[in-house]
């Protein structure tokens, strides 16, 4: 059993070496002082609130720390100079304004943001663009998708700001950051088949797992691995009496480390929104 955690844990280190490079924490840059009643939504350095965790690594993974200014209030991977400004269901919109962002990135799920927010974003000329996350397929696409929609690409006749304006054909020639993701999520062969069968959790008390349609899940196949629990939704909480009956040959926790504290976070548990997606 001992053995079979270390080799799943190694498959997965490997995942987040490839995916996760190293970050430093930085001050976000002072407001321009080109129209502020609107965001400086005309401005040419982007000023980025990130209203997702999963949204907060991706663009620190694109390089885009040092354009963030505001995060989601459980993110743990954005550095602590980057103020929080609430979740995707009670966004602080005070702190928001006082940011003066000019795009807001937020996950698109069952539960819609707040209508105060789209109707700021509308008054003040902010970007609100949103990104289902559900699947490993979504990630993949959101990765490319805010990193075209930033940086654009070579010649593929691309205007940041009216995603429309892509031209596919250019698109499949660029090279986009999900060829990175497409090589770490590779079969990983006999060290994965290993591991045995797999169950994922994000919580011990009680026990909180990841089930068939979550991403954890998908990648876990994609690296070649058998998830114990390969029934039902993408999240599900389970009791002792499941987890007997389930007999895992090996248990990974999701439990994030706060990068600026060093220590071992819980996770969050999950909001209303959460389980209305799953």
């Amino acid at each position: 059993m001992h053995r079979r955690v270390f080799l799943i844990w190694a498959v997965f280190a490997l995942v987040v070496s490839a995916l996760m490079p190293v970050g430093c924490d930085r001050s976000p840059p002072e407001p321009a002082a080109s129209d502020p009643a609107r965001g400086n939504a005309a401005s040419a350095e982007p000023r980025i609130i990130v209203l997702a965790p999963a949204l907060g690594v991706i663009c620190q993974d694109l390089g885009m720390e040092d354009r963030i200014v505001g995060k989601h209030a459980w993110d743990q991977s954005l550095g602590a100079s980057i103020p929080s400004v609430g979740t995707h269901d009670d966004p602080d919109l005070e702190a928001i304004i006082t940011l003066a962002p000019t795009h807001i990135l937020v996950q698109r799920m069952a539960t819609p943001t707040p209508g105060a927010l789209d109707a700021l974003a509308d008054e003040r000329g902010w970007e609100l663009w949103g990104f289902p996350l559900l699947d490993i397929d979504d990630i993949a696409g959101a990765i490319d998708e805010i990193h075209l929609r930033f940086e654009g690409g070579p010649g593929i006749g691309f205007d940041p700001q009216r995603p429309g304006s892509i031209d596919p054909s250019g698109a499949l020639g660029a090279e986009l950051p999900s060829a990175r993701l497409a090589d770490a999520w590779r079969d990983r062969g006999p060290n994965a088949r290993a591991a045995g069968r797999v169950l994922m959790l994000s919580r011990t008390e009680p026990p909180g797992a990841m089930g068939p349609g979550s991403y954890h899940h998908q990648l876990l196949e994609r690296l070649g691995a058998e998830p114990a629990l390969d029934t039902g939704k993408p999240w599900q909480e389970l009791d002792h009496e499941d987890l007997v009956r389930l007999a895992p040959d090996a248990i990974i926790v999701f439990a994030p480390r706060p990068r600026d504290t060093g220590g071992v976070g819980a996770p969050p548990r999950p909001s209303a929104s959460d389980a209305l997606d799953a």
